[in-house]
């Protein structure tokens, strides 16, 4: 994420790849670290201008993220509104108000109508999200 928000999407990409399998295989997909760094791909793939790439990478991480996190979790609505930015740049604008819409009223329920996620959202910005793993 930080390699992304530097300027650096390649860069960003090729790390989230690299850390993606690797989660993946030790901690499996659906692990919440895991679904972070897929969730952050997916930014990075947008970012690169691979609209599809990543709509399909934030479609199914979003699917698992509301079964694993839950429906109402910040991140799981974060990534719904990230993932409408990439509905709406792989030309799905329905689809990508609707889960705007729906992205932004939980958002506002559970973390209050001034908080910074939904400003970002509200102006069609990224959500970014990341985790520090504890201590080995």
């Amino acid at each position: 994420m930080l390699r992304r928000l530097q300027g650096d999407a390649e860069g960003a990409r090729a790390l989230s790849e690299a850390a993606l399998a690797a989660l993946t295989s030790q901690l499996g997909p659906d692990h919440d670290y895991t679904l972070t760094v897929a969730h952050n791909l997916a930014s990075d793939l947008a970012l690169l201008g691979d609209s599809h790439a990543a709509r399909e990478l934030g479609a199914q991480t979003l699917q698992r993220m509301r079964t694993v996190l839950g429906v109402s979790h910040p991140v799981t609505l974060g990534c719904a509104a990230n993932l409408a930015l990439d509905l709406r740049a792989d030309g799905k604008p329905e689809a990508a108000e609707q889960l705007a819409a729906e992205a932004t009223a939980g958002m506002v329920e559970i973390l209050g109508a001034d908080h910074p996620d939904i400003s970002a959202a509200r102006l069609g910005q990224r959500i970014n999200f990341d985790f520090d793993p504890p201590p080995i």
